[in-house]
């Protein structure tokens, strides 16, 4: 079986669905980021809404991202300021996607996803924080969007990305703070370089985000192909 891995999208769904009629993969999975980029519109945050709700359709597993989480909060706390905004979002381009796309759509888009022997997620996880793979990941999403319940793990800024907590969560840990973990094997994006970064001791962690330059597919239980976008 041939998994796709597709790193942060930002509103460039066609060269994604380039590399999958190149692929013909079994199934595709994104890690997150799907909207915002510099002088994005509403107009372009709706098309990337809807290409979004098909992807889902299609059975692609879509993770979130730390640009998705505060379009998703505002779809089920509309009223309450948003506590998870960061650079480019606007209420505008909020509406417009939350216009098109269901509100149980977010609840779809899981905060981390286990690939056989390798965690996939958006920023990749901490040590400080591991202890959420023992949690179904919809329902910490769940509990966030729904129950209203702040989770470092999931969400903390540090101050490498402006914020004031000592280590990143799953959707902002940057890859400066990130610590591999013994017999945790991780592949994730959110911290762009012009190469994908990777570490092999003690275990396999791979940075695939190079503003969408690469892309990763693993076949069977084989090590994961970095590959470079035509």
């Amino acid at each position: 079986m041939k998994t796709l891995i597709i790193p942060d999208v930002h509103h460039k769904t066609n060269i994604v669905d380039a590399i999958v009629a190149l692929e013909s993969p079994d199934h595709v999975i994104c890690l997150g980021d799907y909207f915002d980029d510099f002088h994005d519109s509403p107009e372009q945050s709706i098309l990337t809404a809807k290409w979004l709700k098909a992807r889902l359709s299609d059975g692609w597993t879509m993770l979130l991202g730390n640009h998705d989480l505060p379009y998703a909060y505002d779809a089920f706390c509309p009223n309450i300021p948003n506590p998870f905004r960061c650079s480019g979002y606007s209420i505008e381009k909020s509406r417009a996607v939350n216009s098109v796309f269901p509100q149980a759509g977010w609840l779809s888009l899981p905060a981390y996803h286990k690939l056989d022997r390798y965690i996939l997620s958006h920023a990749g996880i901490h040590p400080s924080f591991a202890y959420v793979l023992s949690l179904d990941p919809i329902e910490f999403l769940r509990s966030t969007l729904i129950g209203g319940v702040y989770s470092n793990a999931l969400s903390a800024v540090s101050r490498k990305r402006g914020g004031h907590h000592p280590t990143g969560g799953i959707l902002w840990l940057d890859y400066s703070e990130f610590i591999p973990s013994p017999n945790l094997n991780q592949i994730f994006g959110h911290s762009p370089s012009r190469l994908p970064r990777l570490i092999t001791a003690p275990s396999y962690n791979l940075c695939l985000d190079t503003h969408l330059h690469h892309y990763s597919t693993i076949t069977d239980s084989d090590l994961p192909l970095i590959k470079e976008t035509p």
